[in-house]
């Protein structure tokens, strides 16, 4: 399986991230676990997967509540808006919250390796 999973946070001289390994992620409470290690006012966690592989989804794709990144510079009708759009995948939409909240650069960073 092909992924790619990275956390981005914000602290007092901007955004940051790193990549991170899910090998040893065998639930919801071991990745909370592994984001608490991160400092800053919020994370966000994104994870790409090829498409014929319907196990994993998005950590931070927003289910229910559309303003849930509202604070990051996304209110909810641009969420839905992105979230709508045909053709984007969920890489495409965060990479809109990400050029929104200011941390475009850092994530296409830590995409690139």
């Amino acid at each position: 399986m092909s992924y790619f999973a990275a956390a981005v946070t914000r602290t007092d001289d901007g955004w940051t991230g790193r990549e991170m390994g899910l090998e040893e992620i065998d639930d919801l409470e071991a990745l909370v676990e592994e984001l608490r290690d991160l400092s800053g006012d919020g994370a966000l966690e994104e994870a790409d997967v090829d498409e014929d592989d319907e196990g994993l989804r998005p950590v931070a794709e927003p289910v229910g509540e559309s303003a849930l990144l509202a604070d990051l510079g996304t209110p909810s009708d641009a969420l839905l808006d992105l979230c709508a759009e045909e053709g984007l995948l969920p890489a495409d939409v965060l990479s809109g919250v990400a050029d929104r909240a200011g941390f475009l650069d850092v994530l296409e960073g830590l995409r690139e390796g």
